[in-house]
This record gives structure tokens, sequence and C-alpha cells, in this order.
């Protein structure tokens, strides 16, 4: 009498281990965060895709991170890693059926998230060129003139002290000005 609901009990648990085992390929939504399209390619150690972002790919379940490595249209380049993470499917598969050994072997135990958003760092503008000034303000001209300094005038740089020229004078000898405020003083 015992010996029937013991082999249908055996039969119903090792007969249930495809509905727990999940599927080898996960789809995942990609976009970037500045809402750019890219070309990114995609490794793990169960293999590499090419992904045209915005989209979404199936890609192969593993236990180490998605790697991706993207270029943008505008030029900019993104590269890290999405973690992959224990599913908990896993669990009802070492309790009742193999001790998760099935999905341990295959990876088909991790989870990567369904859509994942890649940072995208926007690209730096040089400040400096903003700062400096395109023509010779008349100051630094009049000193020039006054010095006898005219054969070259170059901006070297701008501070919180002022902006700094240097004035070439001839004989390889020059001489600093510094102006602030609309005066120049020779320095």
């Amino acid at each position: 009498m015992l010996r029937l609901p013991t082999a249908l009990l055996l039969v119903a648990l090792f007969s249930g281990c495809a509905s727990i085992t999940n599927d080898a390929f996960v789809p995942i939504a990609f976009s970037m965060s500045d809402g750019s399209n890219a070309d990114c390619t995609m490794t793990n150690k169960r293999g590499q895709w090419t992904v045209d972002v915005p989209d979404t790919a199936m890609i192969r379940r593993s236990d180490d991170a998605l790697k991706y490595n993207c270029d943008t249209e505008n030029g900019a380049k993104a590269a890290g890693a999405i973690d992959s993470k224990i599913g908990a499917k896993i669990v009802a598969s070492a309790v009742f059926i193999d001790f998760g050994i099935t999905d341990a072997i295959t990876d088909k135990h991790r989870e990567y998230p369904a859509s994942f958003v890649i940072p995208v760092k926007a690209k730096s503008t040089n400040q400096t060129t903003a700062k400096q000034p395109k023509q010779v303000p008349a100051e630094v001209e009049s000193v020039a003139e006054a010095m006898m300094c005219s054969e070259s005038i170059a901006f070297e740089k701008a501070d919180s002290a002022g902006t700094h020229w240097k004035l070439g004078c001839g004989d390889d000898e020059s001489l600093k000005v510094l102006c602030k405020d609309g005066t120049c003083y020779v320095r």
C-alpha cells in the first residue's frame, strides 16, 4: 500500500525538473542615459553579443557579470558591467529536485535585470578658452606702444589676479603685463 504513493511521489518529483529550470537566455532592454543611439558589445563567459542600443537583446545567463563596451553616435564611450544575481527558482530546485546541481552547472539559476540604462559621461568642454580674450585689449596695445614693444603681443593666462600678457620687445627681450579692471601694469 505504501509503495504506490511513494512511487507516485518520486515520479512527480523527478518529472518536474524542466518546469523549475530557467531558459538559458533572458531578454534585457538596453538604453543609454543620454538618450543617444550606440553600438555595444556585451560579453560574459557564455558568449558575446553585438547590440544596437536602444534595443532588447537575448543574453545567455551566466554567473559572471555581463560586460558592456559602447560607442555612442555622438562619439562618447561607455564601459562597465552588469552583475548577475541568484534567481528564486534555485531554492525550489535545491529543495525538491536535484539540490540545484543542474542550474548551478548551466548558470540557469542566475538573473540579469530586465532592463538596464547604460550610463554615459557627458563630454567635458574646455572652459579655459572662454576666459581667454580673443583680441588684444586697447590697454595692452597702449602699454606696448609706450614701451616700444610692438613685435609681438601674446596672451599667457587669466586668473583671479587678472589677465597676463607677454610683450615682445626685440633683441629677445620681453615684458610681462598684468591687466585688471581696465588698467594694465608692467611687471
